[in-house]
């Protein structure tokens, strides 16, 4: 048979077996999915969750190792036979969130919300900032296109060497232990995107908060769904003046919780009002929203 046209939309999910991110991917697959993009599941490890994935013809599977970490199946799967060439918009995520939430009054596509704050300047669009080490759109959730996925997987040189904010994590050894090879202020170095297999959770985390030093070096602009970030466009200052502040955390967004309907989507691992997402997972669940209604 002829394989069906490409959408212009490829969206990329990473799923390692656990039974929260079990309960996240089947909310997912059960609101999130629609006709208007091509969705590729990626099961990093051993899982027999894939026999719940839909048959159908913009629905893929990708099974991997565990290995790389989430971002690197992710650049794995996306420059294998440059599948990406193929898409002009993309959406990254993983199951470690519970969404898409929207509010009965919205009828909105959760994909195109997302994908509508990709602008000539902004090319990487998220749920929400990180201020520690330094302000990185956060990865659970990334919107970008053609422009910006060619920055994540093919960094330019021109891209700003964060010694500080490496600084930052090394102060954490324990955690982040400083690499044998590492030079301050060298010269050759190029910001680590999406185009390598993480060896280690230190890895991934330095790539999660390059992609937006990437994207400011390449003179683009990054745009989260938080309403705190919209008072204040300026993120260096914001976190400036909030310090090392991560508002995925129970009580952590100015002393209030991050609603599901601000950002769509929710750290499900992070004990942020347990109750509350418990209440709208089953409002959602018992109000048969699908997103083939409204994309």
């Amino acid at each position: 048979p002829v394989e069906p046209e490409a959408h212009q939309t490829l969206i990329t999910y990473v799923y390692s077996e656990s039974y929260e991110s079990m309960q996240n991917l089947m909310f997912f697959l059960e609101h999130g999915l629609h006709a208007k993009a091509d969705f590729v599941f990626i099961f990093n490890g051993e899982t027999n969750h894939t026999q719940l994935i839909p048959n159908k013809p913009n629905i893929k599977i990708v099974q991997r190792d565990n290995s790389c970490y989430d971002l690197g199946a992710h650049g794995e799967v996306l420059t294998k036979d440059d599948l990406w060439l193929k898409y002009k918009k993309f959406i990254m995520m993983n199951a470690s969130v519970r969404g898409p939430f929207i509010p009965h009054w919205a009828e909105a596509c959760w994909s195109d919300r997302l994908l509508s704050k990709i602008t000539t300047d902004v090319k990487l669009v998220g749920i929400s900032i990180n201020c520690w080490p330094t302000p990185h759109v956060q990865s659970m959730v990334w919107a970008t296109d053609r422009m910006g996925m060619s920055l994540l997987l093919q960094p330019p040189k021109s891209s700003p060497r964060h010694d500080g904010w490496m600084e930052v994590l090394f102060a954490h050894p324990a955690q982040f232990p400083r690499p044998d090879d590492y030079k301050t202020a060298d010269p050759s170095w190029v910001e680590v995107g999406l185009n390598k297999c993480f060896a280690n959770r230190q890895q991934a985390v330095e790539a999660e908060v390059a992609a937006t030093g990437i994207m400011f070096g390449a003179a683009k602009k990054v745009d989260v769904m938080l309403m705190k970030f919209q008072t204040d466009p300026d993120y260096n200052a914001h976190c400036s003046r909030m310090g090392a502040w991560d508002p995925q955390g129970n009580g952590a967004y100015d002393g209030i919780n991050i609603h599901p309907f601000e950002t769509m989507f929710i750290k499900t691992n992070r004990g942020i009002d347990p109750r509350a997402l418990a209440l709208h997972t089953g409002w959602m669940d018992r109000s048969s929203f699908t997103s083939y209604d409204y994309c």
